[in-house]
């Protein structure tokens, strides 16, 4: 239809359309961000195969349908080596998700030394955890496992063995502690793009008292490389901020607001760092997010 106005009317309907844009972009944030300040309920469908007492249960790993065992016994999310090697194949686990070893329990209580992969998104019903650690077995034929340190994230949770439901209750992030952001472009042309970040930020309600800084000087190209091309990197130096960049409402604003400017990012690419691990002492109330595009 555009097409069939003269070139002045064509420029005004594009600026028009751009603007409907930004404000609907906008309002999806909104959405976001206050999401956190509910309480998130889910009821999840078990099965209890031959009334046995083992409880499966279905998952999604980085949008995958996997089926899981049950077990406050074991640690984690496990998945064994032929389902963990089934992900990669399919394109959703790549091998430098892979992040160390380590020992865990297994469903029966014994210890055994495991890899460890980062898992980018798990869904248990409607609710959707970030970047949660995850266990590779070496055996290629064990059940995979939905272990207590999981279970423990949640705030509620209760097992309707009547209705054989696994209702979850995910306790609600607080940012009353969060004090300061600090908005750090690594490149000169992403100076721009923080202005428009910190307009987004600056309208979320629950962000209201906090004390938001751009970083005027670029960072070193060292400190830069650190940062990976197209991507919005969420660095927390608190354990209390580590659990907020892994929320889903938060993580879904940064999302939202890549897909805004969809040409100058990659699309989902925002993580977080956790980075209490290089300083002696935790600083409270404090995040930063780093934002360099492609």
């Amino acid at each position: 239809m555009v097409a069939q106005y003269p070139l002045k009317l064509q420029k005004i309907y594009k600026k028009v359309d751009l603007n409907m844009r930004k404000i609907i972009t906008l309002l999806i944030c909104l959405v976001s961000i206050q999401g956190l300040a509910q309480v998130k309920q889910t009821k999840v469908p078990y099965r209890d195969v031959h009334n046995a007492g083992v409880k499966y249960i279905d998952i999604k790993v980085n949008g995958v349908p996997q089926t899981c065992i049950i077990d406050t016994g074991a640690s984690g999310v496990t998945l064994n080596r032929k389902t963990f090697i089934s992900l990669v194949q399919q394109g959703v686990i790549y091998q430098h998700h892979v992040t160390g070893k380590r020992q865990v329990a297994l469903a029966d209580g014994s210890l055994v030394e495991v890899y460890t992969f980062k898992i980018s998104q798990l869904q248990i019903g409607d609710l959707i955890l970030r970047n949660i650690e995850g266990y590779i077995t070496p055996s290629d034929d064990a059940a995979s496992l939905l272990g207590q340190s999981l279970l423990d994230r949640f705030g509620s949770v209760t097992f309707n063995n009547q209705a054989k439901l696994l209702e979850i209750e995910y306790t609600p992030i607080s940012f009353s502690s969060l004090k300061k952001i600090k908005l750090i472009p690594c490149l000169k042309e992403d100076q721009v793009i923080v202005k428009q970040l910190l307009t987004s930020l600056q309208q979320q309600k629950e962000l209201q008292q906090i004390d938001f800084e751009i970083e005027n000087q670029l960072p070193p190209q060292n400190a830069v490389d650190r940062v990976s091309e197209g991507s919005i990197a969420l660095r927390s130096f608190s354990q209390e901020g580590v659990e907020m960049t892994k929320s889903d409402g938060f993580l879904t604003f940064f999302e939202t607001f890549i897909k805004s400017h969809s040409g100058q990012f990659l699309e989902q690419h925002v993580y977080d760092e956790n980075m209490t691990f290089y300083y002696a002492n935790e600083m409270q109330g404090y995040l930063e997010v780093w934002v360099r595009s492609k």
